[in-house]
């Protein structure tokens, strides 16, 4: 038996599928550090279930800690954020000025996919000025990544073009922030969206499927953020009623509210929407405008692609007590509320952090359960289906599947982390493009439904990252990193006749880093 989800999953511990890293950082250190400290109540969670999170976000809140780091191994982490992020922290203090930097990175990778060893260039440019102007463009060259995001559904674009070799590069992230009153902005680009409470992957907006090119607009009023965005997504050729290239988008508002210290609460809406020579719907760019309201009013029965996929997200999390966190996402894809019998689709994830298990803190100890209905992430409209470049948008199993995981990070030092994590995953015989038809045996359909797959994942992962050092030479900093992962597979499939069949896999991936940076230009 063949594991289609095995690319999926290898370089889960190497970067892939977590929450989106700050601009400028090639590595993994400084959302792991975050986390950490949000969860033991040093710093406050600040919104933090909308990210990427800018420089200054991170910054500011660096210095206004809710409690002043008392464990040994805190104290190493928050002094190492402080160093990372000591420019930002400066011109936040002087309240003028900007900068430009540039900071690149020489890897050598060893992918699941790749029979050799081959070396990677990421580099990375960006003018910041104190008052929130930003510009940012991040370049990678690598071996095809074909296993960084899956594809799983249908596409008519392409992402990449691979050039000699089976090199491609990638303008991963390109934009323009600017800021247009007290606490509101505006960023035009490419970039990552992730909407959701928990760690790794979120059920709303991931980054399982390539960066967005948009146009967002995102704005603080006390404890309440509100942020919108409307992107370009790629072609799809649609089958029915005849075949035609239709042209997609996405949009999304959010308001996150931190209710207090202790909690943080959000409430989100997303369309994906399609059509002939469609073009940008000017009610889903109104930032306050409902989008199901917009989409049933606007709905034309003579129009198949009037009907649009609208969504609505809930995310959640809770600290009770220091060094422990609660979690919980709720996205509602389709909700019967009438007579028509249409299932629910729907898709759910809880999770729970502790890390005061001892007393050195530096264990920690993660639980997670993911839930996909058969039918969420799917359409009624062919090219409405929640997808980009035919990655799915949100959890990266997909729909029709679900997943429970126990992880234990151990953190050796501020530097070495290491993690051991079990995960198990169940796949229904539906994918993406399953879109429910108006059969009324849904009923009847188990979870998952038809040829079930499972597959045993236990992986053993380690990350050294030291920050990058202060060396005696004014236009350069360097630092050498190392991550990897070692992972044994097994997996089992249902077959008509009764039969199950068993595979086993073993899995070892690696990067090594040569991360630098040089000097920059004030302002």
């Amino acid at each position: 038996m063949k594991l289609v989800m095995l690319n999926i999953l290898v370089l889960v511990s190497t970067g892939a599928f977590s929450a989106p890293s700050t601009p400028f950082q090639f590595d993994s250190w400084v959302g792991h550090s975050l986390e950490k400290l949000y969860t033991d109540g040093i710093l406050e969670s600040a919104h933090w279930h909308t990210r990427p999170k800018s420089r200054f976000e991170v910054a500011k809140r660096l210095d206004d800690v809710l409690v002043k780091p008392s464990n040994h191994l805190n104290i190493q982490l928050y002094s190492k954020l402080l160093d990372e992020f000591s420019l930002e922290r400066t011109l936040l203090a002087k309240q003028r000025g900007g900068r430009f930097k540039v900071r690149g990175s020489i890897q050598v990778r060893k992918d699941k996919n790749a029979h050799r060893i081959a070396p990677a260039l990421l580099l990375a440019a960006r003018y910041f000025h104190v008052n929130g102007l930003t510009f940012y463009q991040e370049f990678e060259v690598a071996k095809n990544p074909t296993n960084k995001h899956p594809k799983q559904g249908k596409t008519a674009g392409q992402r990449v073009n691979p050039w000699y070799g089976g090199y491609v590069g990638d303008f991963s992230r390109v934009f323009v922030v600017f800021p247009i009153a007290s606490g509101f902005r505006i960023k035009v680009g490419r970039d990552a969206i992730f909407w959701g409470a928990g760690i790794r992957s979120a059920i709303g907006i991931s980054d399982n499927s390539p960066n967005f090119d948009l146009i967002s607009l995102q704005g603080q009023i006390g404890p309440v953020m509100g942020t919108a965005f409307a992107a370009k997504l790629d072609p799809m050729w649609a089958t029915e009623p005849r075949r035609y290239l239709a042209n997609r988008y996405l949009a999304g508002h959010r308001l996150d509210w931190q209710v207090s210290r202790t909690i943080q609460m959000a409430i989100s809406e997303l369309v994906l929407y399609s059509g002939e020579q469609r073009s940008l719907e000017w009610y889903y760019i109104n930032p306050i405008l409902p989008y199901y309201a917009s989409q049933y009013n606007s709905e034309n029965n003579n129009r198949a692609d009037s009907n649009d996929n609208v969504m609505l997200l809930f995310d959640f999390s809770f600290r009770p007590l220091n060094g422990w966190r609660l979690w919980a996402e709720f996205l509602v894809d389709d909700f019967s509320y009438t007579s028509r019998d249409d299932p629910n689709d729907l898709a759910i994830v809880i999770g729970a952090e502790l890390t005061n298990l001892l007393s050195n803190k530096q264990l920690v100890v993660s639980l997670t359960y993911t839930r996909v209905n058969r039918w969420t992430y799917t359409h009624l409209v062919e090219t409405n289906s929640f997808t980009h470049f035919g990655s799915v948008i949100g959890h990266r199993i997909g729909n029709d599947a679900d997943l429970a995981m126990i992880k234990t990070d151990y953190w050796v030092n501020q530097d070495w982390l290491i993690c051991l994590r079990y995960q198990l995953e169940r796949q229904g015989a539906a994918d993406i493009g399953d879109r429910f038809e108006g059969e009324n045996e849904h009923h009847s359909i188990r979870f998952p439904s038809g040829q079930v797959k499972k597959q045993n994942h236990l992986s053993f992962d380690f990350f050294y990252e030291p920050i990058l050092s202060k060396t005696s030479r004014r236009w350069q900093k360097h630092c050498w990193q190392i991550c990897g992962s070692y992972q044994f597979i097994i997996a089992n499939q249902d077959k008509e006749e009764l039969e199950e069949t068993t595979t086993r896999q073993h899995h070892l991936v690696f990067q090594l880093r040569c991360n630098f940076e040089l000097a920059g230009v004030n302002h």
